[in-house]
């Protein structure tokens, strides 16, 4: 990200380390980052929708994510990984 802060695909990979790290605020942003250059880059849907879940909004979750066609079934694993 630091080196080309234009590539989507590198601020969907840091969402996700975010996300791992529990920094769920630092998830939604750099999830958002993504999109905001490529609303293509389908990941950082997913991390966007899992971290908002794990802040407790799970009506929002899968609102913002247009390719979340098994919403449930993503959430089972992610939980089922030991993610809350």
């Amino acid at each position: 990200v630091e080196l080309d802060g234009g590539n989507a695909d590198a601020h969907a990979g840091l969402a996700e380390i975010l996300l791992e790290k529990e920094d769920l605020d630092g998830a939604i942003a750099s999830a958002d980052t993504a999109l905001g250059i490529d609303s293509q880059v389908t990941r950082a849907y997913a991390v966007r929708g899992l971290a908002r879940h794990a802040k407790g909004d799970s009506a929002a979750a899968p609102s913002g994510c247009p390719r979340a066609t098994n919403w449930s079934a993503l959430m089972s694993k992610r939980t089922s990984n030991g993610f809350k």
